[in-house]
């Protein structure tokens, strides 16, 4: 693409933006983060509509604003002065390609969302391979409690009910997400990095290109709040040279923290400022994944000037958001949580945080798209090995098309015990053959699984 076309089409979308009553429609638009979007849009003037392909997803909070979702792909989208699209989808969608034939400009979740974030005084990015959603979260709570109002763009749900919270112009936060360099579009004036991993293996090659990415992503920032610990971290606090503010348990960190006693299922740590004491804090959601999620956003409000009681009492009192570990109810005496970690890192820190608590852990996992499947095979069979029973759901497929030998009977045979099986059979297996925590787990469709899960919850209620 030239140069001189990018700055049309760059030009084009502010125009857009800059111009109330303006029509967007977006594909995708029941995703968590695309529906953000569109709420906001809406709260700004413009006219919004959009299309998803699928119809199972909740539209309660966009019809309750009007914003109109259509089943067909070819409805709404004709006269749409920009239409915006979700990177989830295929380049050969064909309500993309519709758009495209009818000469509408389009442009991703990325874009547009870089091109709103100008208007923001002071913008906070949370990136990484893991933990972002948890730690806008903590930073949604703690800013809010401090009186800042921020604007938030999340990749969870909030306590609003949506992944978005409208607010002022002082301070926007958002999730800045590496898929296909999205966060190359975003801005900010200061960046958390909360890990550096090997994922979307369908578009990064290897660790070195993802390393790449995150540092041109910061590279505007004026400070970047991020974790000592692990092997791309530390090759980017290198690179980032006095910018980096580092966190953790290392020694060397800048907010250094400790764990300290559990006390009714709470997480207790102390954190010190270059070796200086800035107080204990608790969290209540599980894992000491949460506790460094925890850190980075305590890290980041301290440099804010955000009093110490402050943020205290909002990491404190901080519930988690949906799907990271989130409590479903309990069958008979059985805990049944729900969980979004897709990757083996995630499904490490997952099953060791409920090992924490509950003596027998069982896991249903779906994998997420082949590529991924495929390129990090050994780490998902060592990460679900952890748990006591496994069983294991077909790939979700998103995008892809199937790559052979990819497939959950392939993924069962290499881990001791379990099995392939998807749906109300899973949840049958897993109730009539295993004991202790359940965990529904995995970032593609489960709502069969979930649904069988919550009724059954119900029932034991009764």
């Amino acid at each position: 693409m030239s140069i001189y076309y990018q700055q049309k089409r760059e030009d084009h979308l502010s125009l857009v933006l800059r111009r109330k009553g303006s029509r967007i429609h977006l594909l995708g638009i029941l995703g968590v983060s695309m529906s953000a979007l569109a709420l906001y849009l809406k709260e700004k003037g413009f006219e919004v509509s959009g299309y998803d392909e699928d119809t199972s997803k909740s539209r309660e909070n966009l019809t309750r604003c009007a914003i109109k979702v259509y089943d067909k792909l070819n409805q709404g989208i004709e006269g749409a002065d920009a239409v915006i699209y979700s990177s989830a989808l295929s380049h050969m969608n064909r309500a993309l390609l519709l758009a495209r034939e009818l000469g509408i400009p389009t442009y991703s979740r990325a874009e547009l969302l870089g091109e709103i974030m100008l208007e923001y005084d002071v913008r906070i990015g949370v990136s990484g391979t893991h933990g972002k959603s948890t730690t806008v979260g903590i930073l949604d709570r703690i800013l809010n409690k401090a009186g800042l109002c921020p604007t938030v763009f999340s990749g969870a749900e909030l306590d609003t009910g949506s992944a978005y919270r409208g607010g002022t112009t002082d301070y926007l936060l958002y999730e800045a997400c590496e898929y296909k360099d999205a966060f190359l579009h975003f801005s900010p004036t200061y960046a958390i990095i909360t890990n550096v991993e090997l994922d979307h293996t369908d578009y990064f090659a290897d660790l070195s290109s993802v390393i790449d990415s995150f540092y041109l992503s910061v590279k505007r920032a004026e400070s970047v709040i991020i974790s000592s610990e692990g092997f791309g971290a530390k090759e980017l606090i290198k690179r980032l040279g006095e910018r980096a503010i580092t966190y953790g348990r290392t020694e060397n960190a800048m907010y250094r923290y400790e764990l300290a006693e559990q006390l009714s299922g709470n997480n207790r740590f102390r954190v010190y400022r270059c070796d200086e004491p800035l107080g204990c804090f608790s969290v209540c959601i599980p894992g000491e994944h949460n506790i460094e999620n925890a850190v980075a956003a305590i890290a980041l409000s301290t440099e804010l000037g955000i009093p110490y009681a402050t943020i205290c009492e909002a990491v404190r009192t901080f519930c988690g958001v949906p799907r990271r570990l989130e409590l479903l109810g309990m069958i008979g005496a059985r805990s049944v949580y729900y969980d979004y970690a897709h990757h083996p890192t995630e499904i490490k820190a997952s099953i060791d945080a409920l090992h924490s608590h509950y003596d027998k852990v069982a896991v249903i996992f779906k994998p997420h798209t082949y590529s991924r499947t495929r390129d990090l095979w050994g780490g998902f069979v060592e990460s679900l090995s952890l748990a006591d029973y496994c069983v294991i759901g077909e790939v979700y497929p998103a995008r892809e098309s199937p790559i052979e030998g990819i497939c959950a009977m392939n993924l069962a045979s290499c881990i001791d015990g379990a099995v392939a099986l998807d749906g109300i059979a899973a949840i049958k297996h897993i109730l009539d053959n295993t004991d202790g925590a359940i965990v529904l787990m995995g970032a593609g469709a489960l709502d069969e699984e979930k649904g069988a899960l919550l009724e059954l919850i119900k029932e034991k209620k009764r």
